[in-house]
């Protein structure tokens, strides 16, 4: 949730502060000072400001820092596929995927059929 936070923060910045639009992708290359990331405080901890400076401030920390980029690089390495096959072990995810996929590819052949 901290992670998503960040980039919304910056998302939100750019946007309310500097009028420009930015997507995930490119926020995650385009970190914000502390102090900017303080005025991004979300409407969930508007009421707990020093909560969300505590937040903040873990974000600076070296050990965060360094938990953030072996994750990033852990990430990066990764081939196979991204977490999408919710309650699945992967060997069911694939195999519902490939079912849908050759369900699908069985009925756009047999409606150029008829």
């Amino acid at each position: 949730m901290h992670y998503e936070e960040r980039l919304t923060c910056i998302i939100k910045y750019y946007a309310t502060r500097l009028g420009q639009k930015v997507s995930k992708t490119q926020a995650r290359q385009m970190p914000l000072t502390r102090e900017q990331y303080i005025e991004m405080i979300p409407w969930w901890c508007e009421s707990f400001a020093d909560c969300w400076e505590m937040i903040v401030d873990r974000w600076f920390t070296e050990g965060y820092i360094q938990e953030h980029e072996a994750h990033r690089e852990r990430a990066l390495q990764a081939t196979g596929p991204t977490h999408h096959q919710g309650s699945r072990s992967l060997g069911a995810y694939k195999q519902a995927w490939v079912r849908e996929f050759i369900f699908s590819i069985l009925t756009l052949h047999s409606a150029c059929y008829f």
